[in-house]
Order: structure tokens, then sequence, then C-alpha cells
């Protein structure tokens, strides 16, 4: 069964912010590599600064990102994501816990 073009928007957003995070270990590393160096007295502060800048600004932009998708998310509840079709494979859950959470989705929906 295909995906509504919805999720797959937001699969891709949640793609790049995973693959963002990720980076923003790269910049971590750098950025310490690069004073590493400074300590040791080379000329690496335009360098270090740099990294600094592109840490932070991946941070900013992925907490950014993924406060918009919780948005998102929250407003499609109960319009765009539900009923929503759990195949019991693609969650990985066994039979128990599915039914658990159909009960607790039951409650929430009155």
């Amino acid at each position: 069964m295909p995906q509504p073009e919805f999720v797959k928007e937001r699969l891709r957003a949640l793609d790049k912010i995973d693959r963002d995070l990720s980076s923003i270990l790269h910049y971590a590393q750098q950025s310490i590599s690069t004073l590493m160096e400074l300590k040791r007295g080379l000329n690496l502060r335009p360098q270090f600064q740099q990294h600094v800048r592109e840490y932070y600004k991946t941070l900013e932009g992925s907490t950014v990102a993924l406060r918009n998708e919780i948005k998102l998310l929250d407003d499609a509840v109960g319009t765009q994501l539900l009923p929503i079709n759990i195949s019991k494979k693609a969650v990985g859950q066994d039979q128990e816990m599915m039914l658990e959470q159909f009960s607790k989705l039951e409650k929430h929906l009155g």
C-alpha cells in the first residue's frame, strides 16, 4: 500500500534532519581537532571559528526543523494521520504490543 504524500514529505524532512544531526558530530570533531592544534601553537583560528559557526548553524537549523516537524505531526493527528494502517512487520511490534497501542488509541479517540 503506497504511503500518502504527507507521510512521504515528513519522512524526507526527518531524513534531512537526521543527516544534519550527523553532520553536527563532524563539525564538533573538526572544532575539537582544530582547538587541539591551536593549543600546539598552530595558527588555525579562522578554521576553528568556521567549524564552530557551522556547528551552531547546523544545530540551530536542525532544532528549528525538528520543532516544525513536531508541530506538523501534532496538527495532523486526527486529520491526515488517523486512522493509521499499522503493519506488524513495519513497526516490529508483537501482537500484544500492537493491541495495547490500539487500546490506547481507542481511549484517546473516545
